[in-house]
């Protein structure tokens, strides 16, 4: 399915666990399901998703070492397509790249901007406006000093993001754009807008081999210690793909396919938990869970709410992932289809 966004992405996909599994690849030859066994969802490389994405950061020239205007008045619709008002904005990143913009574009949808990349960062966090000047940004008390911390540099990138809090906990970037300093250039207006950034990615989540689940509260574990790559095709860290994801989606897997990216407003119904540094973890509770979260209740898959997991229906269709809550890509980092029966 080809999606064209005004943004940043990525995802990945699972098997139940039988005597019968291939562990190095995953794949097994399953007998008939039995769903008067409690059974343990099992995940391997095997069953991940296949997908290929293109991103275009379109740079803005700005005068080098001067000080500059920011603005992002002019974002009405986010990275996942879904409206956006600017107003509401909690957090403005200036972040400096050792790396050219192309390899900052690669370095966005793969989630491999990590910290030995960035050569400066600065913030302006609860804006009250939607334009601030480069001087109003700060980290620790150091202000940003365009006429030291600015000078033209081909092989940096300034990355500008503007980000909020999603009703689930996450800080979700919601646009970005990129400035460059040069010398010859006399801007000093720099905005952030819907057509910042464009990136046009095909996902299948058609051609998997689904997750095979009994409908009920039967399933009361998830193991995804199989997956050794994760949807970028990176080594998997726990430490990064650190939340569970379960949602149910109104129609076929195609209709899941067109909507995903906007899965927390689409899906029926989402739960979520924390599995930082986890490859296998409750659905269900089955009386023997001892872990609470900062609530006091029993860690499994909850609802907004706090309403716990259920267990699956035949209705509608089925995903389960795992998410990362520090990317700077807003896909799952893997994700597949269970069929209920």
């Amino acid at each position: 399915m080809r999606w064209t966004l005004v943004g940043l992405l990525l995802l990945g996909c699972p098997s139940v666990k039988d005597d019968s599994e291939v562990a190095d690849t995953g794949v097994s030859t399953l007998p008939p399901l039995s769903c008067t066994d409690t059974l343990e969802l099992v995940a391997g490389d095997a069953q991940n998703y296949a997908y290929t994405v293109d991103i275009d950061i379109v740079p803005t020239s700005i005068q080098a070492l001067s000080d500059a205007t920011v603005c992002w008045s002019d974002v009405t619709t986010d990275i996942r397509g879904r409206p956006l008002d600017p107003s509401t904005i909690e957090q403005v990143t200036l972040t400096r790249v050792s790396l050219t913009e192309a390899e900052t574009e690669q370095a966005v949808i793969q989630n491999t901007l990590t910290q030995e990349y960035v050569a400066d960062i600065r913030m302006l966090v609860s804006p009250t406006d939607t334009c601030a000047q480069l001087t109003d940004f700060s980290i620790i008390g150091n202000f940003f000093l365009p006429e030291f911390d600015m000078p033209e540099d081909p092989d940096t990138t300034w990355l500008a993001s503007v980000w909020k809090f999603n009703d689930y906990g996450r800080n979700e970037i919601l646009m970005s754009g990129i400035f460059e300093p040069l010398a010859a250039s006399d801007n000093n207006t720099f905005d952030i807008n819907d057509s910042s950034t464009a990136l046009t990615f095909d996902a299948d989540l058609q051609s998997l081999s689904e997750v095979r689940a009994c409908e009920g509260p039967s399933q009361l574990w998830f193991d995804w210690s199989g997956v050794t790559v994760d949807a970028t095709g990176k080594a998997w860290d726990s430490r990064t793909s650190d939340t569970l994801l379960i949602g149910k989606v109104a129609g076929s897997v195609a209709d899941a396919e067109e909507s995903f990216i906007q899965l927390y407003e689409t899906a029926e119904a989402i739960w979520t938990m924390p599995v930082y540094g986890l490859t296998r973890t409750h659905l269900l509770d089955d009386g023997t869970i001892s872990a609470v979260d900062y609530d006091g209740r029993t860690l499994v898959p909850r609802a907004l709410d706090g309403t716990a997991f259920p267990g699956f229906d035949s209705t509608g269709t089925w995903l389960i992932g795992i998410e990362c809550s520090t990317c700077t890509s807003p896909a799952p980092t893997f994700l597949t289809v269970v069929s209920v029966e």
